[in-house]
């Protein structure tokens, strides 16, 4: 999971993430992006953006 206070919700990191953890041994089985931080989360509520839940 990656998330940044931009619209890319740390997509860079993630692809990169993507590449190199399963050159050593990493299996991915899920991955999740949560763009513009601030407007799609809550500490009370966590995600409020219904498509991103």
């Amino acid at each position: 999971m990656t998330t940044l206070p931009g619209s890319h919700g740390g997509k860079n990191v993630m692809d990169t993430a993507r590449t190199v953890f399963p050159q050593f041994g990493a299996q991915i089985i899920a991955y999740f992006l949560l763009p513009r931080f601030y407007e799609n989360f809550d500490s009370e509520n966590g995600i409020i953006n219904i498509d991103l839940q």
